[in-house]
């Protein structure tokens, strides 16, 4: 069901590198107390992931993606191309 996906937000998982190649944004949830996974290579563009580690963060990652117009939805998906 991930093609029908706006949005993955998820801890660590092969799931994120799976939804951008989709071009579905990827908002990563770090762990606070300690050792966090991070499953996006750095060689991704920032544009198509979003890293939090606080409540804030993960409200405000969420905000940007869910207000993103048509341009920067077809962007997205080209970027996951």
């Amino acid at each position: 069901m991930l093609h029908c996906s706006e949005l993955l937000i998820s801890e660590a998982s092969s799931t994120c590198l799976e939804a951008m190649a989709c071009g579905i944004p990827v908002i990563v949830v770090e762990n606070q107390e300690g050792l966090t996974f991070d499953p996006i290579p750095h060689s991704f563009p920032e544009e198509i992931v979003r890293k939090t580690r606080s409540v804030s963060q993960l409200v405000e990652a969420i905000e940007h993606y869910a207000h993103a117009d048509i341009e920067k939805q077809k962007q997205l998906q080209l970027l996951g191309l």
